[in-house]
């Protein structure tokens, strides 16, 4: 379990609409598929006035640098997988440094991660982008679309599809495979997860039970670190800071969203 139930304050959960236990309370390594990317590509609300938005990426990292960026959590959420460079002076000299898409350095730490399923800008109807070294490794077959197949055993072993009547994509890989590979490499996988709720046009009563604010959970013994931000705002209000239009009403929304960032080193304790 990342995190226990008895540990996360009991207003999280009071307004049903905008309960996060099952992101903050889930098993690490639950049933046969592991997801490994997720990302919400159409954001309406749903018939309840709930606009639910997931964005999840994957990297890994040496099991025993999740305490060394453990208070830099939140600046991973940026430009993983991205290639790009920068410039360094080094005495009297300036020097370019080319970073590729396999290495991400977590601002502020000397933590270097390697990106495994993660955002890419595109026009296709796919987004999210799989490290190749993870299906070469298997030497899998892409048997369609999405469909990453083992061949000797005749099994999908990564998934890549849209569910939720085609709103969210996700990229998944089977538990064993998972494991496999993670003991192969010794290295931990890093799970970014980033939920957001919005309630819009919420009654008085559940105003009255909102708490604002921002709860802060986990630690790097438990291998987990949680933000929830709970905030009250109104589209008129949310207009001054240029997101909508001037047009905007008056019409008030509860928002409750969680960047949770989740070590997954159970694979690790086994023994190749």
């Amino acid at each position: 379990m990342l995190i226990d139930r008895n540990d996360v304050p009991k207003h999280l959960f009071g307004i049903p609409e905008l309960n996060l236990s099952e992101d903050l309370c889930a098993e690490r390594l639950a049933g046969p598929w592991f997801r490994l990317g997720a990302w919400t590509f159409d954001s309406g609300s749903d018939g309840q006035g709930v606009e639910n938005v997931v964005y999840r990426q994957s990297m890994l990292l040496s099991p025993g640098d999740f305490a060394n960026i453990f208070d830099k959590l939140e600046s991973i959420v940026g430009d993983i997988g991205k290639p790009g460079g920068s410039l360094k002076t080094q005495g009297n000299k300036t020097v370019y440094r080319y970073s590729p898409f396999h290495r991400f350095e977590i601002s502020f730490t000397p933590v270097v991660a390697e990106p495994l399923v993660f955002f890419r800008d595109t026009t296709s109807t796919l987004s999210l982008l799989i490290n190749p070294e993870l299906w070469l490794f298997f030497k899998l077959k892409e048997k369609a679309p999405g469909i990453w197949w083992d061949p000797p055993k005749g099994i999908e072993a990564i998934r890549q599809q849209a569910i939720e009547s085609g709103k969210l994509e996700i990229v998944e890989i089977r538990v064993e495979y998972l494991s496999k590979y993670l003991q192969a490499r010794q290295m931990a996988l890093l799970i970014e997860h980033i939920r957001r709720l919005q309630l819009y046009n919420p009654t008085q009563e559940m105003i009255s039970r909102f708490e604002e604010g921002t709860v802060t959970l986990g630690s790097p013994a438990q291998g987990v670190k949680a933000i929830v931000n709970s905030s009250l705002d109104s589209l008129a209000g949310r207009q001054l800071k240029w997101v909508y239009p001037t047009s905007a009403d008056d019409n008030e929304f509860l928002k409750r969203a969680t960047l949770a960032c989740t070590l997954v080193i159970d694979a690790l304790s086994e023994k190749l």
